[in-house]
């Protein structure tokens, strides 16, 4: 997954400078480049999250968390645990939220482009999508397993304290915040999870999605 993601990424490089030839020297840009290299930087990158995840390459700020680790190991990775969980999470809910888009997609043989002139289906990058995302999910409840076990204690704590997290982020959305309030609450949030060694690309997604949640009073 990670090798054609790979070549992926690396084949669009040339269509970019093809374009980009075609438009500024010859005035002839190719249709519908846009769209592909829209469409296939987020697909490609989804095959390469699970890879990037197995081989611990999902950045992070580890000053917290291995200290932690070095003086209280059991406690270290009981939050090393308790990330993995999230991560698992957040990427089941990408696979989740995306499968109707497949679907319909794939149901509607759904295009776009310009007809007559430049098309292609959605249904594949969709496809890819929910396929990368559901492959890193089970990447990060594997992870997830190992870091309990290292913490020389079951999984049961770690999925109750993320529980008890969604309990309270359940209670804040019922609270009536301001939208400032739930900017400023959103900024200490990001800081904290990041310090304390979240992959920051989790930390991002988790944050913007409770926060859209709390303006929007709808998750």
């Amino acid at each position: 997954m990670n090798s054609v993601g790979t070549l992926w990424l690396f084949s669009l490089t040339f269509l970019i400078c093809a374009d980009v030839a075609g438009r500024y020297l010859l005035g002839a840009p190719i249709q519908g480049a846009s769209e592909i290299v829209g469409f296939s930087v987020v697909t490609a990158l989804f095959l390469q999250f699970a890879n990037t995840l197995h081989v611990g390459r999902f950045t992070r700020v580890e000053v917290l968390i291995e200290q932690l680790q070095a003086r209280r190991p059991a406690a270290g990775w009981f939050l090393v645990a308790a990330f993995d969980l999230t991560g698992a999470a957040v990427f089941g809910l990408i696979a989740w939220g995306t499968w109707p888009r497949l679907e319909h997609a794939w149901v509607n043989q759904e295009i776009t482009g310009t007809p007559g002139v430049f098309t292609f289906r959605l249904w594949p990058f969709f496809g890819v999508i929910v396929f990368g995302a559901a492959a890193t999910c089970v990447e990060f409840m594997i992870q997830f397993g190992a870091a309990a076990w290292r913490a020389a204690r079951p999984g049961w704590p770690v999925i109750g304290t993320f529980a008890a997290a969604l309990a309270v982020a359940a209670l804040v959305a019922s609270s009536g915040l301001s939208n400032v309030q739930v900017g400023l609450a959103g900024i200490v949030l990001l800081v904290l999870l990041l310090y304390s060694g979240m992959p920051i690309g989790v930390v991002m997604i988790v944050v913007g999605f409770l926060g859209m949640w709390l303006i929007r009073g709808d998750p």
